[in-house]
């Protein structure tokens, strides 16, 4: 299946069926490295827990910033795949909801959905559901709606996203030439937790070739270590994310 580092993953702390404060569900998409959140509108003020983008919905339509952003459909019979399909001609995001019949309509939804502009997610409440959803018809859904059956699910799910995430060839490159360009900004970044050595960060000109740029967390005749920080060249480069 293709990788699902680009697939959207809305956690939502709505509906839940495992009994849980939709705080406790915030908290645990936020530890599990989830930083996007679906909210209900009388939730609104869980927002400041942290630092995550915040998504609000209100009866069956999702906001963010006051901006209707996506609609939530239920599937229940074929007619309303006809509906999904309408409202992506008016919304970014369509989220699907079918609790008893999945594979087959998510299926004439990927069709339908191509083409339109609009991305479809599909409700899910376990890892489980979620892989299905990413891998029918080898294309998958845009992403998922994940509102965890369990806490433990959310975990489950971190680390079937790690999983499928594309594998880095690592390869030694040989500096032959050195040149002097002149003048220009660089940027330093700073990271919260402290880098060992060898680690660093993928730093480039171009997405298909980059160099790991080793942290400062060795010693110079010049200045102390400072293993928090990469020293990551011109403004203009790219910088791998996960």
């Amino acid at each position: 299946m293709s990788a699902l580092i680009d697939r959207k993953v809305w956690v939502g702390a709505i509906h839940q069926p495992s009994g849980e404060s939709s705080k406790r569900v915030v908290l645990a998409a936020l530890e599990n490295g989830f930083d996007t959140v679906v909210l209900d509108k009388r939730d609104r003020e869980l927002s400041k827990l942290g630092m995550f983008r915040s998504i609000i919905l209100d009866g069956s339509d999702f906001f963010e910033e006051g901006q209707r952003i996506g609609k939530l459909i239920e599937v229940r019979k074929k007619a309303d795949e006809a509906a999904a399909k309408k409202a992506a001609e008016r919304v970014q995001n369509i989220v699907v909801s079918a609790k008893d019949w999945k594979v087959i309509p998510l299926e004439n939804l990927i069709v339908h959905f191509q083409g339109t502009g609009c991305k479809l997610l599909m409700l899910a409440r376990t890892a489980e559901e979620a892989k299905l959803f990413f891998e029918t018809m080898e294309r998958g859904a845009d992403g998922v709606l994940f509102v965890p059956s369990k806490l433990d699910e959310l975990r489950k799910l971190r680390r079937l996203i790690e999983e499928r995430a594309p594998r880095l060839k690592m390869q030694d490159g040989r500096i032959t030439v050195l040149r002097q360009l002149g003048l220009g900004d660089r940027v330093c970044i700073d990271t919260c937790s402290m880098l060992s050595v060898g680690e660093g960060m993928l730093i480039g000109n171009q997405s298909s070739c980059m160099f790991l740029i080793h942290s400062e967390s060795l010693d110079s005749e010049y200045a102390a270590s400072r293993p928090f920080r990469v020293n990551a060249v011109p403004v203009h480069a790219y910088i791998l994310m996960p």
